[in-house]
């Protein structure tokens, strides 16, 4: 299996949360659906994403590790 960041390069996670949030998701929805379709097709995944509203709202979402987004 290549590395988490090989995979974040195959599944897109930060072009997944943009379109999300473009269709009124908010940015915590959204960053967990981008890490939640990975982590169902990548046994072990391990990673995370930050997501940022043009409004400034924001959020993060992680799987495989202990991950407080503050």
């Amino acid at each position: 299996m290549a590395g988490d960041g090989d995979v974040h390069l195959s599944f897109l996670p930060c072009y997944q949360v943009v379109e999300s949030m473009r269709r009124g998701l908010s940015p915590k929805e959204a960053a967990e659906d981008a890490i939640a379709r990975i982590a169902r097709r990548v046994p072990g995944f391990v990673g995370a994403v930050v997501a940022v509203s043009r409004d400034g709202r924001h959020a993060g979402a992680a799987h495989g590790w202990r991950f407080v987004y503050s």
